[in-house]
């Protein structure tokens, strides 16, 4: 290296060129320096051109690069380093899709320096990204479990009334982080099929404020599940709000429909009253009941109006009311117009209120809770099919479609279908064991108190269960399992003496839909893929084991090992479902493998209803890319 020995020669002082090039081409992260009032790229590294998908940026205007409008908060952050001459950080910038040639969400803190000309002027910026997504995903995470720790997990499935919920944090205008408020939803299923429906804001913002909604949140649900009366819990909780700092001047509007014949009670507590949207597609906004904000002393009053088959009844949060066009007076109800499709369902309803009132970035938290109350139940499950491996997928199906029309949570249909492969192959396999094949019933019935009641009967004869062993005793224990309670009766399918009826009890949910709540997409059914590996050998499976395939499984795991000659993995970790039928399978191979003194060597997901199937069973795993035991 060479080098004048004046101290201020940029070559005494930084160096080589050459080599500080190469460094500042070869940095890890994007950087970038734009000269002048007009933001020309002066120089970018190779993790810049990239970010930027081109590589002819020198002289190029920044705003050409950054597309609106994520890129507008950038330019003006650039703009205002070179007016005042002070650096400035903007946090967790989103990363328009498609950049640095990712296909995923990703964020970015962005650095922006100023840098000066000979005479000490602001010329250019210098501009710097750093990859900040995993510090977002783990608070993302940890929001997500604080939501759910402090709103309600779920929302009641029930037959009369379709309920949904959609909630949004507030986003700070600095930073675009969410900032969690008062703001509270909650939907209680009560005596007789009636629904409690309440939404509320607790003063003040963060943590405290979600802490203090929980609270009052509890104690309402509380007090209506076992009261039920409208008056007599808000009278409680407004009692307990005047003596508690952290509620008082607390707002809330409760509701209790009764689906049936359609009476809805409500008091609104120093909140926007209920909005009521028409089978006809129109809205209108109801009266309040005059009730001021919780702690105030004063006996709370109530309004019934009655809902028609069709309607929706519409409850917000108080931040909507702050908002232009609202709808909490008549202007705002006029302004709100109609919805585009009259049928449309509770969970659209919160969807379009939130995009129409709520924009990008609200000031505050925002939760929409909707009940519609159906024309009509959907109608029980009925289903009759040959004791047969062709009957058990037909009974899949009808399920998987008739749980779809129920609304109910992806983890209630796998896991009624687990519990209903079950019991269905329990009967396949047992009740005709000595006769001719007969038939299978299933039928199911979603109750007033959205307890589903699946029913699952033959005319063949009852078998003893056998202790759980190697290969079989295991239907019934893994079908309790997966429901929250079962009982067998014998001799009373359909009055036949030698019947059995199998009747399982399981109450449905559905997930409340938040800004922090991951999206969940419809249980799919996709068929059994295998693939074999490598010698020893792995066995790669992905989709679903059931009767109906077991026998394949089987096959492919045996001519794998070559009967047990070699050691096996079995790689289940994208297997979706796993039913008795592929349990035995892979027993039985435990004990083939052992026979020749290997061992069964199972590959599974944690925390999925496949790592429980295997625990039940028995089944030593572990999970993917980790020699560590999981199994028991």
């Amino acid at each position: 290296m060479t080098g004048s020995g004046d101290p201020a020669d940029p070559m005494r002082r930084i160096g080589d060129h050459e080599i500080a090039r190469e460094g500042f081409e070869g940095l890890p992260y994007p950087v970038v320096i734009v000269h002048g009032s007009a933001h020309l790229i002066a120089a970018a590294n190779a993790a810049y051109r990239c970010f930027a998908g081109r590589d002819d940026l020198l002289g190029v205007p920044l705003g050409e690069v950054l597309p609106s409008p994520q890129g507008q908060r950038l330019l003006e952050a650039t703009q205002q380093v070179m007016s005042t001459a002070e650096s400035v950080t903007v946090r967790e910038w989103l990363v328009p899709r498609g950049a640095s040639g990712g296909t995923g969400e990703s964020f970015v803190d962005v650095d922006l320096r100023p840098r000066r000309d000979d005479q000490g002027r602001i010329d250019s910026v210098l501009i710097v990204h750093i990859d900040v997504s995993e510090r977002v995903r783990r608070r993302r995470e940890a929001d997500f479990a604080l939501d759910q720790a402090l709103l309600p997990a779920e929302l009641p499935v029930l037959p009369l009334v379709d309920i949904a919920v959609q909630y949004t944090t507030a986003h700070d205008g600095e930073s675009g982080e969410q900032e969690r408020g008062g703001d509270w939803f909650d939907a209680v299923p009560l005596a007789g099929g009636r629904v409690a429906l309440m939404v509320g804001d607790s003063p003040g913002q963060g943590l405290g404020a979600a802490v203090a909604a929980s609270h009052l949140r509890l104690l309402l649900a509380e007090t209506l599940f076992e009261t039920g009366d409208v008056r007599n819990a808000v009278g409680k909780v407004d009692s307990v709000a005047s003596r508690v700092r952290t509620i008082r001047t607390a707002t809330v509007c409760l509701a209790v429909l009764d689906p049936a014949g359609g009476e809805l009670t409500y008091c609104t507590g120093g909140h926007p009253p209920p909005l009521i949207v028409s089978a006809d597609g129109s809205r209108r906004s109801l009266v309040a009941s005059g009730s001021p904000p919780l702690g105030t002393g004063c006996p709370p009053l109530v309004t019934t109006v009655r809902l028609e088959p069709g309607e929706t009844v519409v409850l917000c949060t108080g931040n909507i009311r702050d908002l232009p066009g609202n709808a909490t007076t008549p202007e705002g109800t006029a302004a709100m117009g109609t919805v585009e499709d009259p049928e449309s369902t509770a969970e659209q309803i919160c969807r379009e209120a939130i995009e129409r009132f709520a924009g990008p970035g609200p000031d505050g938290d925002i939760a929409v809770l909707a009940a519609r109350r159906r024309e009509e139940a959907i109608p029980p499950l009925r289903c009759d099919v040959v004791a047969s491996a062709a009957g058990l997928s037909e009974v899949r199906t009808a399920l998987a479609d008739w749980l779809a029309q129920l609304g109910c949570s992806d983890a209630d249909r796998q896991d009624v279908d687990v519990a209903a492969v079950e019991l269905v192959t329990n009967a396949i396999e047992h009740a005709y064991r000595d006769r001719a094949a007969g038939t299978v019933s299933v039928e199911g019935t979603l109750e007033v108190d959205g307890v589903l009641t699946l029913v699952v009967g033959d005319h063949g004869q009852w078998q003893v269960p056998a202790a759980p062993g190697a290969a079989g005793g295991r239907g019934l224990w893994i079908a309790r399992t997966f429901t929250d309670a079962l009982d067998i009766r014998h001799g009373q399918s359909d009055g036949d003496e030698d019947g059995t009826v199998v009747i399982l009890h399981r109450r449905l949910r559905r997930a409340p839909r938040s800004s922090l709540r991951p999206e969940r997409t419809r249980l799919d059914m996709p068929e059994l893929r295998l693939r074999v590996d490598g010698l020893p050998p792995t066995v790669t499976a992905s989709g679903e084991v059931d009767t109906t395939n077991s026998q394949r499984f089987a096959d492919h795991l045996d001519g794998a090992c070559r009967g047990g000659l070699h050691p096996l993995t079995v790689d289940l970790t994208a297997v979706e479902f796993l039913a008795r039928a592929g349990v035995r399978v892979l027993l039985e191979m435990r004990e083939r493998l052992v026979a020749y003194g290997h061992e069964l060597d199972l590959l599974a997901s944690e925390d999925t209803p496949v790592q429980e199937v295997l625990d039940l069973a028995g089944l030593a795993w572990r999970p993917n890319g980790n020699s560590t035991n999981a199994g028991t």
